[in-house]
């Protein structure tokens, strides 16, 4: 249900798996996420440019062991995706689909992680527009123009895809027909009261 938790569906089709084949459900969702942590700190381990001792002190920090390791979210995922689009920076224009890839990765994992694809990906063509102007932006890389539009068809239909339904705060019930919902400035301030 993308359009009422507003995350892309990565991370429930990945919870999935272990459910589907009957695995009770705290080894499946622990397992998937501790897949997940063992992948982003193996990146920070040993394919990051870090220092060696923050290589070693970051893995144990509460970010990386507790909020990573242990909660239940695609954070581990998501920052996987963000080392490895860091990882694959430098040689963007050489090699676009292992930019293009972990930017698509960032944006599966969080709708956060669209808009840091897409302002990572607008730093990029406006990098080349810079070098190159407007006809290197269109015609230097046919890959990398390909990866772009690829880019931007994944974030557009995962836009669209998590997209907040109209009745997002609809509760269904039928009680609110006596009394309607009040307005955003009402509602605003009663979050603010309780």
């Amino acid at each position: 249900r993308p359009h009422y938790e507003a995350l892309p569906p990565l991370w429930w089709l990945l919870l999935a798996i272990p459910a589907r084949l009957g695995v009770p459900y705290e080894w499946g969702i622990k397992s998937i996420q501790l897949v997940t942590a063992v992948f982003f700190v193996w990146l920070l381990v040993f394919r990051s440019g870090l220092p060696k001792v923050l290589r070693i002190v970051l893995p144990f920090t509460y970010f990386v062991c507790y909020q990573d390791g242990v909660t239940s979210r695609p954070y581990a995922l998501m920052h996987a995706a963000m080392l490895l689009a860091g990882l694959s920076w430098h040689e963007r224009d050489n090699h676009p689909w292992r930019l293009v890839g972990s930017l698509v990765l960032l944006s599966l994992c969080s709708s956060y992680g669209v808009v840091l694809a897409a302002g990572m990906a607008m730093v990029w063509v406006w990098r080349v527009w810079c070098e190159h102007g407007i006809r290197g932006v269109v015609l230097e890389s046919k890959p990398r123009m390909a990866g772009w539009l690829v880019l931007l068809a994944v974030g557009l239909g995962i836009v669209a895809l998590v997209w907040p339904r109209p009745n997002m705060y609809d509760s269904g019930l039928d009680m609110l027909v006596d009394f309607p919902l009040p307005t955003a400035w009402q509602m605003v301030l009663r979050f603010w009261f309780c």
